[in-house]
């Protein structure tokens, strides 16, 4: 995995483009778009692995055209962040289609509840707290 992709624009002729808040691709034979400002054609280059909506007036749109698009465009996993709620749901997407899950699949081990209990936490302690509560976590 590679530095995330923030506000990035992808597009994919006659399938539509998106700017999601983050964009990761993950993986060891991932062909990584060039860091720069022009949007990322993914005709020529893989859609990004994984996507993250961080939503507070739009969930509802995040949760369902977004969604929907994200199928279209090819993206593996999709996250919807519901500030409002401090809330994470989370998506495979396969077959051209998607599903919800508790445990991701880009990121193997991660359980969607772990990344619900870090954004708890921010709430209340610091960044350096909720990081050695994740090492503990994952060590």
């Amino acid at each position: 995995m590679r530095f995330p992709w923030v506000n990035t624009s992808f597009r994919r002729t006659s399938l539509g483009e998106c700017q999601p808040d983050l964009a990761f691709y993950i993986g060891d034979k991932v062909n990584f778009p060039p860091l720069n400002n022009s949007p990322v054609n993914i005709n020529e280059l893989a859609a990004p692995t994984l996507v993250v909506e961080i939503a507070a007036s739009s969930v509802n749109d995040d949760l369902g055209f977004k969604r929907l698009l994200y199928e279209r465009l090819g993206v593996k996993e999709y996250w919807v962040m519901d500030a409002n709620n401090n809330d994470i749901i989370a998506f495979e997407i396969s077959d051209g289609g998607s599903r919800k899950i508790e445990e991701s699949n880009v990121l193997p081990g991660l359980n969607i509840a772990t990344v619900k209990e870090a954004i708890q936490r921010s709430l209340t302690q610091d960044d350096g707290e909720v990081n050695r509560w994740l090492l503990g976590i994952f060590s």
